[in-house]
């Protein structure tokens, strides 16, 4: 029998050290994102509580009493107006349902003092943020899990020679992962960061009171503020190191259990900065049935960098590794200078049997195997050099998707191909075959084109059709705007901005001149011969 090199223990040891090294950096650019989301909600809070301290004070009554007091017409009718913004914002970012029927309250009130109106759009601010924070964390632990799972398999395919045919990572199995509890508290990411946004909105509220009734100068107030939002800043900072640092490693016992290996080593990162139990801790083995996080597997507290590797005892045969064989009964071997992408095409199958997306509904049914292939992700990349980005778009393009299979509905949504940072969405409307640009969303677009930033719009097309002249004209509004569509056929087409407006008129005209063609040929080659006249591009990806 032929025998397969394992390696030997600094192998494994240092190649999963780089994994979770690419993953610590993942993470801390996450963290970064997170830490702005706050400073911008921060700002916000002092510049709402900050204008409602200059009102108390033009009246001469900065004191609890005044604060108390209903608001004026003028403001009354302000604070109506700004509230139906924050119900618009809220359906468009899909905000908890149960804050939203208290701003529909807030909005049909006739009287309301100023305290309460400070205080709702502290909520308000502290809601928007925490449904952004939820979106963003989510997306970023399916990403880190799937990244971790496939680059392990990948690894240890090189590493023992032989590959593993593996069935692909469906969202639902994903969802299952990252929803499950691993801390003792039985608390999950989700359920945390609401419990902190409702403790931070508590803790606000109540310096706001205690602010008044000292008499505090307006920025003392507003200082003190800005320093309970640090404190949560640096809670929800830890929160991501921690919980991606969970996934990482709840993904990697997955795959070594998927692929058979029996048992895995405790790898701590050692360096003045590592803690007493990660010393501790290094190089101790574990069977995977022991697996335990906080106790025979990292993370061990926050911020832990420790991982885990494959521990083998010593050399073993093809034959032993459960996954090894192909559906053609043959053991398939990896090249060690096999790249990642060569090796992802080749064992990376289907779909599992279980995913829910694998059928399509209907006429308007998405074609998950080509949405969750490597060529799908490969034409993504078409469009930035930045993964970061690339991530972003592939999630919101997944999002339209998953939202709307089997549906004649679209929604819509803008991130910035600097960045990678969404920027506004409609995920909310039932119209067929088309989408109503909000006001709210209008404004998001604008007071970032105006910067100078580059976006991208990225909406569904329920029947995989080229984008239309509409999707097309309605970049004239912002003048550094691309869009891609995203087909439920699989399909993507990227298009950029008209010189000037495109008659309907004229593109029914070339509609004619090809009308022997299929339809979506037939509007591809209506759309070409308009894009040099009209000085726009459109490609398929």
């Amino acid at each position: 029998m032929e025998k397969v090199s394992r390696g030997n223990k600094d192998y494994w040891h240092k190649r999963f050290e780089q994994l979770e090294d690419e993953q610590y950096r993942r993470s801390a650019a996450y963290y970064q994102d997170v830490q702005e989301q706050f400073r911008r909600a921060s700002n916000d809070i002092q510049m709402d509580i900050g204008r409602w301290y200059q009102r108390l004070a033009d009246n001469n009554d900065i004191s609890l009493a005044g604060a108390k007091r209903l608001l004026k017409k003028n403001d009354l009718e302000e604070f109506h107006w700004t509230v139906e913004q924050y119900i618009k914002a809220g359906e468009e970012n899909a905000v908890d349902q149960r804050w939203m029927k208290q701003l529909e309250n807030a909005s049909a009130q006739h009287h309301i003092s100023y305290l309460d109106a400070m205080k709702l759009q502290i909520q308000q601010h502290a809601e928007l943020f925490s449904t952004e924070y939820e979106g963003g964390m989510t997306d970023f632990l399916h990403k880190s899990y799937a990244d971790n799972y496939y680059r392990s398999a990948y690894e240890i395919a090189k590493g023992t020679g032989v590959g593993n045919n593996l069935v692909r990572l469906d969202d639902k199995r994903i969802d299952m992962v990252i929803r499950k509890p691993w801390a003792q508290d039985g608390a999950v990411f989700s359920d945390r960061i609401w419990s902190n946004k409702q403790k931070l909105v508590n803790t606000l509220h109540t310096e706001l009171s205690q602010n008044i009734i000292r008499g505090a100068s307006p920025q003392k107030a507003i200082d003190g503020l800005a320093r309970t939002m640090d404190v949560s800043r640096s809670q929800a900072g830890r929160l991501v190191m921690t919980e991606s640092a969970a996934i990482a490693s709840a993904a990697k016992q997955d795959c070594l259990k998927e692929l058979g290996v029996e048992q895995y080593e405790i790898v701590a990162t050692l360096d003045s900065h590592t803690s007493e139990i990660c010393r501790d801790m290094d190089g101790k083995v574990f069977a995977q049935k022991d697996y335990e996080v906080g106790v025979t597997a990292p993370p061990f507290h926050p911020n832990c960098r420790t991982t885990t590797a494959p521990y083998f005892d010593d050399e073993f045969t093809a034959e032993d590794q459960r996954a090894a064989r192909g559906e053609d009964g043959k053991t398939h071997y990896v090249p060690a200078d096999m790249k990642y992408r060569e090796w992802e095409k080749k064992f990376v199958g289907r779909e599992a049997e279980e995913s829910p997306r694998k059928a399509t509904n209907g006429s308007y049914g998405v074609k998950w195997p080509r949405i969750q292939s490597p060529e799908y992700r490969e034409s993504l990349e078409k469009l930035s050099n930045d993964p970061k980005v690339v991530d972003a778009i592939e999630t919101r393009a997944r999002w339209a998707l998953s939202n709307r299979d089997g549906s004649k509905t679209e929604e819509i949504y803008a991130v910035s191909l600097e960045t990678g940072k969404e920027i506004a969405r409609i995920a909310d409307q039932k119209t067929e075959y088309g989408i109503h640009r909000s006001e709210a969303f209008t404004k998001k677009l604008s007071a970032v084109d105006q910067d100078g930033e580059q976006i991208l719009l990225i909406h569904n097309h329920p029947r995989g059709l080229p984008p239309s002249i509409s999707d097309i004209n309605v970049l004239l509004e912002n003048k550094n705007a691309t869009g891609i569509t995203v087909g439920h056929d699989g399909s993507l087409y990227r298009y950029t901005r008209p010189q000037k407006e495109i008659p309907k008129t004229d593109f029914l005209v070339a509609l004619r001149k090809y009308s022997q063609y299929t339809e979506t040929t037939n509007i591809e080659k209506a759309l070409d011969e308009l894009s040099s006249e009209y000085g726009f591009r459109i490609e398929k990806l």
